[in-house]
């Protein structure tokens, strides 16, 4: 007796035309339909955006822009000075007389800045770079007529003088504002705007009956259609989430903050093929136009230090406060080698998040929230996206449907589609790890 799933009005497993839609002969029942769980089916990365309430929002075109206001300044700016002369500040106490003729430049004893970027209240960190455990602190108190500063000191008797030959010039860092009470209204500084664009890209995917199975009327093939549609949601899912991640680019444009490009990739019918920006793609822009440093950190499995980790693990995690991370697993396995060399380290089992089971990597400086990614082969089974969830959002321009794509007594056909792209705030707030 057959079991149950397929009923049989003739023997049907020696025909030659095949109903299953794999090489082979074999009829599969229900409950022996396993085949398709060989391949990774995994979307975690989707599964986190569609499960939060905040992380997904509709679209109003396939195509959008948004501005971003960039910091005026995040990290310290670095100047150097430069001057006709040393200026003697070593002895002199804090709140002396007003000292002028200071100007700075971008590069020790380079051009001098002008006009150059700070105004009245600002207050830099002066740094001795023959020995750098000294410092004074000055606060810029006017600007004099020959577009230098005017400033006055902080720090008492700071024993170094501000000197500006090529070698040894003095270091300057700008790092806030200060006013004195019933002081007269600040200068205004402007925040910079970016224009940002996001991009919705189709995907499609088909599934089908075969015309066997359509025409028979003595198979019933109900449950049949019913896992196809399964699989085919399955597939198109893994795709969106595996692009989105890592494997997308906007059309013409590397660069999610630069406007579209004037050549957008057509397909053979002069069709724009639109995909959206991926979280890699952003990434790698962060390098360009954004704040902090490099957001890709390469390390050796072999070889990295835990002073090399927890340095990266620090400024990975400087911006943003809700990191996750989505590893192949042969970035978590480098951790796990880790953790047996050092004992600072714990690989954990973590929570579960939609289902998902996480693990808990313990450092020194921050817990690493980790979902291992099946779909990360390849060149990212070694790497590792550390995201931050507040600064992404998924915007849906058609939301998954399937439609009839053929109906009729021998054949029947249908689509799956889904209009989806990925928008990426503050590319300061991710980052990718590789351990090769």
């Amino acid at each position: 007796m057959p079991k149950s799933g397929l009923t049989y009005g003739v023997d049907i497993t020696s025909r030659t035309q095949l109903i299953d839609g794999l090489d082979s002969q074999r009829v599969f029942f229900d409950d022996e339909a396993k085949l398709h769980e060989l391949e990774p089916s995994a979307n975690p990365f989707l599964t986190v955006l569609l499960g939060m309430k905040t992380a997904k929002k509709k679209a109003s075109g396939d195509l959008e822009s948004y501005v971003e206001h960039r910091g005026s300044y995040i990290n310290d700016p670095l100047f150097f000075v430069k001057a006709s002369d040393t200026t003697a500040i070593a002895a002199l106490n804090a709140n002396a007389a007003e000292y002028s003729g200071l100007s700075v430049s971008l590069t020790p004893a380079g051009n001098a800045i002008s006009p150059h970027p700070f105004k009245k209240g600002d207050v830099m960190v002066l740094v001795d770079t023959v020995d750098e455990t000294k410092t004074a602190t000055i606060i810029m108190s006017d600007i004099d007529d020959t577009d230098e500063i005017k400033f006055k000191l902080l720090t008492s008797t700071p024993g170094f003088n501000i000197v500006a030959n090529a070698a040894n010039a003095t270091k300057l860092y700008h790092v806030g504002r200060a006013f004195a009470e019933g002081a007269e209204e600040s200068e205004a500084r402007y925040e910079k705007p970016v224009t940002c664009w996001n991009e919705i890209g189709s995907f499609k995917e088909s599934y089908s009956i075969t015309d066997q199975l359509a025409a028979s009327t003595q198979i019933v093939y109900g449950n049949e259609m019913l896992k196809q549609l399964s699989w085919a949601q399955m597939r198109l899912l893994k795709d969106v989430d595996r692009m989105l991640l890592y494997a997308s680019q906007r059309i013409n444009a590397t660069n999610p903050f630069a406007a579209p490009g004037s050549a957008p990739l057509l397909n053979k019918d002069g069709e724009i093929i639109r995909t959206s920006v991926s979280m890699e793609q952003a990434i790698r822009a962060g390098e360009t136009v954004g704040i902090g440093g490099s957001r890709l950190f390469k390390m050796t499995s072999a070889t990295v230090t835990p002073d090399i980790f927890d340095q990266n693990v620090i400024d990975a995690t400087r911006y943003g406060s809700n990191h996750l991370c989505f590893a192949g697993a042969g970035f978590v396995a480098a951790l796990s080698s880790m953790a047996r060399r050092n004992s600072q380290y714990k690989l954990e089992p973590g929570d579960t998040m939609y289902g998902m089971k996480l693990k808990k990597y313990i450092t020194p400086y921050q817990d690493l929230d980790i979902v291992i990614h099946k779909g990360m082969k390849g060149r990212l089974d070694n790497a590792m996206f550390m995201v931050d969830m507040n600064q992404i959002q998924l915007r849906q321009l058609i939301p998954m449907y399937s439609k009839p794509l053929v109906t009729n007594r021998t054949a029947k056909k249908w689509e799956m589609r889904w209009d989806v792209g990925l928008r990426v705030y503050l590319p300061e707030a991710h980052s990718l790890w590789f351990m090769v």
